[in-house]
């Protein structure tokens, strides 16, 4: 079988969701091609990109009312808007990318809008598989409909996306598709000892690929004898203030962006992070607990919000707090988080999600070729 999978760059996450799912489909030989549906475009693309991340770190509030005003508008108006038009003028440009090929999937709320406007417009027949990538649906989700089947992390998005138009079977729940190291976890001394980290109580200070904020902030809060491990992932400036103030802490481990996050997440007794998806579920697939940071753009909270609710994670409402609420977290309590956490998770990755696509498209072809063989026989 022959996959198109489209993503959009816009932070670090989605690229690296669409990388994991097309490891995994080559694993068992169905073959990929990955798309970033603005990447023809270098304005457009440095725009998105750049113009994502400008904006959560220094107008948060401004995201959060185009958010809400995106939200609550009417479903008679989901085929209107800036979005919209940006996605129709790329249309043609990415059209001309795609391959002969058996299905697509998309892992941005982009994507999947772009492929229902080649729905709309009879531009491709294939079967569309669209995944959410955060526990609730960003509000252009409403302007996909056409995707034929949504695939959610958690159970959490189905009321929403009934409300945008979609119908019950067209959801389908199959897990966030984490990377599979990250569903199973190594003995903490040993994960320490590989590193070339300290025994001792650790907290691991992360912001995704882009390093979004100021981890350094977090990591002056963290005094006393505690091991902190901040990983400011492609943020220079970040990483070069923590080296500053490592220089002072014997008890501060300074990384840039590192591909092994998950042995660094064994290494951890907490993490404490921003709420974008993909670290989320990759922590809580380790059993990590999760302090969640303020100042969250609306997506996160609502991720926050949620995880807090299923006992997964606490929530800071000040960053100054962040030493003390790590202090309340004792052994029982971040025993109940990793369960809790586990539990939401199920212990699914990325395999789970690709079986998923690969039984049902697999039927759907079956189906295909069994009515042309009807024809031929009826003839």
């Amino acid at each position: 079988m022959k996959c198109t999978i489209f993503t959009m760059t816009s932070g670090e996450g989605h690229n690296r969701i669409a990388k994991a799912v097309a490891e995994e489909f080559e694993r068992r030989s169905v073959q990929c091609k990955i798309i970033n549906i603005f990447r023809h475009d270098g304005i457009e693309y440095r725009f998105n990109d750049w113009g994502y991340r400008f904006v959560c770190e220094r107008f948060p509030r401004s995201y959060d009312y185009f958010w809400k005003k995106l939200k609550f508008r009417g479903n008679d108006k989901r085929y209107t808007g800036i979005a919209q038009k940006e996605i129709e003028r790329a249309a043609d440009k990415v059209a001309a990318q795609v391959e002969d090929c058996d299905f697509f999937l998309c892992v941005h709320p982009y994507c999947a809008v772009l492929c229902d406007y080649w729905k709309r417009t009879g531009r491709f027949g294939q079967k569309v598989y669209a995944l959410l990538t955060d526990i609730l649906p960003h509000p252009l989700w409403e302007s996909a409909v056409k995707c034929d089947v949504v695939l959610t992390p958690t159970p959490h998005a189905r009321e929403q996306l009934i409300q945008k138009g979609f119908s019950s079977e067209q959801i389908e729940v199959c897990g966030f598709p984490v990377d599979k190291k990250f569903v199973t976890r190594q003995d903490k001394a040993q994960a320490r000892k590989q590193l070339g980290l300290q025994d001792k109580f650790t907290v691991l200070v992360a912001s995704g690929g882009y390093g979004i904020g100021k981890n350094y902030k977090v990591a002056k809060l963290l005094s006393g004898d505690v091991q902190v491990i901040c990983a400011n992932g492609r943020n220079k400036r970040a990483f070069e203030r923590t080296a500053k103030l490592q220089k002072r802490n014997g008890n501060l481990v300074n990384l840039g962006f590192v591909n092994n996050m998950d042995s660094y997440m064994d290494a951890a007794d907490v993490a404490v992070t921003r709420a974008g998806a993909t670290t989320l579920f990759e922590c809580m697939s380790k059993g990590l607990p999760v302090v969640i940071r303020e100042n969250a753009i609306i997506n996160e909270r609502e991720n926050a919000e949620v995880l807090e609710k299923e006992g997964c994670a606490v929530r800071l409402k000040r960053l100054k707090d962040v030493q003390q609420t790590i202090a309340c977290l004792t052994e029982e309590k971040r025993g109940k988080m990793r369960d809790a956490g586990k539990a939401l998770t199920q212990g699914k990755c990325v395999a789970d999600l690709c079986e998923f696509v690969l039984r049902d498209a697999s039927k759907q072809t079956n189906e295909i070729s069994g009515n042309r063989y009807g024809d031929k026989l009826e003839q």
